[in-house]
């Protein structure tokens, strides 16, 4: 940028016609005039003006180079001939930037740094879902496995056990704990009550008492609590010669012992017909009592007790043992076939 000077006037106290054409915009003062300072001098240079209230300044001459005035004011429509370019009011290339500056330059790197921060989290995220989806994965090829393999497992064992005689299945006579037979003298021979309607029976389980008009189809042998019939429809089944093994919850709990009840009774596998009626099914607690003297199993009979038919004799058979015994079995239902039964010569 141009200097600035103190500009002279003319004799007539008014700036030259030559500080006109130069674009002086307004009267300045000489230089004689700044010794008092008494009124405002105006100081310029081409292109731009500048005022000041008040100097006192004894060094001050014509053509003196001063220093621009604190609140200065360009005119952008005076020429720009003989100035000198400079630029003020910029930052020095050496010099460090203003703080705006320095906001606006480290902000992008705040953001940059955010979104590296971000990307790093989001990687991560990624990482853990994948290895969640494996551990999913692979816990459910894991249950799977385990599913399979239990059901194979079972199935060679039921295959096994299909393969033995019904002696050899569960535990021998001997060691499933029996007690003595108990007998007792049966009533409710023909006496039907509405199906659906409460039945009670003295025993657990029963081996004979009023029943539902209609049997259980001999279809199926093996029972559980999920699909068992009532028990008022078993007792029917008994009055038709039947031989019901009853086992408890314990026994339902026993991987082992429940297979053997299976097994047992894939030993009578005829589904209509006189031959084969026999069924295995559990009892509850929600059925009665817990059979008596610890027992876990039941083979209940309704036998006619060689009366030929005279209801006044017919007697209700129990053998109560811990443990499922296929030796036991076979030896009951051959002591109390269905020809026994009061109504044994119907079909199943």
């Amino acid at each position: 940028m141009g200097s600035w000077v103190a500009v002279e006037k003319d004799d007539s106290g008014s700036c030259s016609s030559d500080a006109y054409a130069k674009g002086y915009p307004r009267r300045y003062h000489d230089v004689s005039d700044l010794e008092s300072c008494e009124h405002n001098v105006t100081f310029a240079r081409p292109g731009r003006w500048w005022k000041r209230s008040s100097c006192h300044d004894p060094d001050l001459e014509e053509g003196h180079v001063l220093p621009p005035p604190v609140g200065a004011r360009r005119r952008p429509d005076l020429p720009m001939s003989g100035r000198r370019k400079r630029h003020v009011g910029l930052p020095s290339l050496t010099s460090s930037p203003p703080a705006f500056a320095r906001d606006q330059v480290a902000k992008p790197s705040g953001n940059r740094d955010r979104r590296v921060v971000v990307d790093e989290m989001r990687r991560k995220q990624q990482a853990a879902d994948r290895r969640r989806t494996l551990l999913i994965v692979g816990a459910s090829a894991l249950v799977a496995i385990f599913i399979v393999g239990a059901a194979v497992v079972a199935a060679v064992r039921s295959n096994e056990d299909s393969d033995k005689p019904l002696a050899d299945l569960g535990a021998a006579a001997s060691a499933a704990g029996c007690q003595d037979l108990v007998t007792k003298s049966a009533e409710g021979s023909r006496q039907h009550v509405q199906p659906g309607s409460p039945v009670t029976y003295e025993d657990s389980p029963p081996a004979f008492g009023p029943h539902y008009p209609t049997p259980q189809p001999m279809t199926r042998k093996f029972y559980t609590s999920d699909d068992r019939p009532a028990v008022a429809t078993l007792v029917h089944n008994l009055e038709h010669g039947f031989t019901l093994l009853w086992y408890d919850e314990t026994i339902a709990g026993d991987d082992g012992q429940l297979e053997a009840v299976r097994a047992i009774t894939e030993q009578y596998p005829a589904t209509s017909g006189l031959d084969d009626k026999f069924m295995a099914v559990p009892w509850t607690k929600d059925d009665g009592d817990p059979f008596p003297d610890g027992a876990h199993v039941a083979l209940t009979h309704w036998s006619n007790g060689g009366t030929n038919g005279n209801p006044d004799e017919q007697t209700g058979v129990w053998q109560y043992c811990d443990s499922v015994s296929g030796d036991v079995v076979k030896q009951f239902v051959h002591d109390f076939p269905f020809t026994d039964a009061p109504e044994g010569k119907l079909p199943g």
